[in-house]
């Protein structure tokens, strides 16, 4: 499997047409290419700024800031989508952040999050075999602290106070087309096995 920016082409997607985003724990800036709308701002957070090079012309303000530190002050409630690519499962207490979240976002903004699966085949596999062995990327990341099923994805964002109103498979992203259409078949038949990860679309829960 290889990385593509099929992710964050997703989380765009998702966004639709929020004029205003913010993209905590930006990383490396990936999300923010993908956001290709001139009529987009996007601002990122992150406690290193350090992995965005070039890339930080593609956003409109940036802030290095502890987002879990109780002193940080962030403005969510100035942007209509709040996004977090990969980013809960590397966080002392993502649901404590995520209830601190939708108490600040505007009433009428989106939550967007993207979760990798704990339960892909190739960790289950291992786990029979008496192997977990982290890694330097990908689902078994070593500086990940927390690891999602698809329904405990739903449980932490869920409890939070959020109602999920879309939530897409990832599929892995092969080099052999023949593969990737196997692998796509088998996604959509049995996603909380063969899916990488998962992206969620959600609104506070009283807006209902």
């Amino acid at each position: 499997m290889r990385t593509s920016s099929a992710k964050y082409d997703l989380l765009a997607q998702l966004a639709g047409p929020a004029q205003t985003l913010l993209d905590v724990g930006c990383g490396g800036g990936e999300l923010a290419l993908a956001v290709t709308s001139d009529r987009q701002a996007v601002d990122g957070v992150d406690i290193s700024l350090a992995r965005l090079g070039d890339r930080r012309r593609s956003y409109r303000n940036l802030w290095e800031r502890d987002v879990e530190n109780p002193a940080t002050s962030v403005s969510y409630g100035d942007y209509s989508a709040l996004i977090f690519a990969d980013v809960l499962e590397h966080l002392q207490n993502p649901s404590e952040l995520l209830r601190k979240v939708g108490s600040l976002m505007n009433e009428e903004a989106t939550l967007i999050v993207s979760l990798p699966n704990v339960a892909f085949w190739t960790n289950r596999l291992g786990l029979l075999c008496g192997q977990w062995e982290y890694q330097d990327q990908g689902i078994l990341d070593r500086t990940h602290l927390h690891f999602y099923t698809l329904q405990t994805a739903r449980d932490l964002i869920q409890s939070a106070g959020f109602v999920i109103e879309t939530e897409v498979a990832e599929v892995p992203i092969l080099s052999s087309p023949i593969k990737q259409k196997i692998f796509s078949q088998a996604t959509a038949l049995w996603p909380e096995m063969f899916a990488i990860g998962w992206a969620f679309k959600a609104i506070k829960t009283h807006k209902r």
